[in-house]
Formats: structure tokens, sequence, C-alpha cells
């Protein structure tokens, strides 16, 4: 079926592949090249970052206070470093590292 009888019917495709020349796939992925991710684009060419780092930058760019609730509700249920990982959606070894950041070492400013 091409795709005026497509437009025509009342059936509509619910995915649509396209299917790109290498080239031009190599092309797309050179010019991206050219572009920082998001990690980049927030906290630079880096090694590794520090969970105190990552929190207090997160917390500049973003201005929300989910680091400072998130470290109340640690502190106020005891809930450990899998909590973190499932709300955040990272490896168990980050989320312990922002859980003892949030849990025990006062990163967090403004605590109440």
């Amino acid at each position: 079926m091409d795709f005026e009888s497509l437009k025509n019917s009342n059936c509509f495709p619910v995915l649509c592949v396209v299917i790109l020349p290498v080239p031009v796939i190599l092309a797309i992925a050179n010019f991206n090249k050219g572009y920082c991710n998001v990690s980049e684009t927030l906290f630079g060419k880096i090694e590794s970052l520090e969970s105190s780092d990552y929190i207090k930058k997160t917390k500049d760019v973003f201005e929300t206070p989910f680091f400072d609730v998130l470290a109340n509700y640690l502190k106020e249920h005891n809930y450990g470093a899998g909590i973190v990982q499932a709300i955040m959606d990272v490896s168990l070894l980050d989320s312990q590292s922002i859980h003892n950041e949030l849990a025990y070492n006062g990163a967090i400013e403004n605590i109440n």
C-alpha cells in the first residue's frame, strides 16, 4: 500500500520507519559529535563526578527542591539506597553514593 492509499483509508500506521542510506547516517553521527550531551552541558567533560557536586550542580541548574525533599524523606523514614535507585532510575552504585551524601554527609543546605 502506498502513502496516498494509506492517507485515504481510515488506517494509519502506528510506527513509521525511515530507512536512510549509510552515508546519511554517518553524516548525522558526525554532525551530532559537534554538540555536547546533557551531562557534558551540565558538568563539563569529566572522568568522575562526586555525588555532592552532582547534587549541588543539579540544584543550581534546575532550581528544584528535589534533593532537599529526598534528603528529608530518607532521614524521616530511614530508607536505604534502594529507594534512591528506584526513584532516580540510577545504578545501585550511584544510588548508594547519592544516598550517603543525602542521609549522612549533609550536602543539602537548609534541611529542616
